[in-house]
């Protein structure tokens, strides 16, 4: 049986790797999933290592748009598990 969360989260992961779809919003939209549930799902992923916040986009009101491009750690196959992930050294 499939995760959901899990299944999420490789979207995501492929809407900013092969689509360049880098803010929380455009994410959203994307997915279809609401703002805070990608938000969250961002967050995880920046907690380990797999985005890192890259900039904004300019606004014309209100407040900016972080950007999010994968970090050098995302580059690992998916799927990997977190205590794998976390107890490999990169030296």
């Amino acid at each position: 049986m499939k995760d959901p969360q899990h299944e999420l989260q490789v979207d995501i992961r492929k809407q900013i790797v092969l689509h360049n779809v880098s803010t929380i919003s455009e994410l959203s939209k994307v997915t279809h999933v609401s703002f805070p549930t990608v938000k969250k799902i961002i967050d995880d992923m920046i907690e380990h290592g797999e985005v890192i916040e890259h900039g904004q986009h300019a606004s014309k009101g209100g407040r900016p748009q972080k950007l999010w491009v994968q970090s050098h750690l995302s580059s690992l196959p998916d799927p990997i598990h977190r205590s794998e992930r976390d107890s490999l050294s990169l030296d």
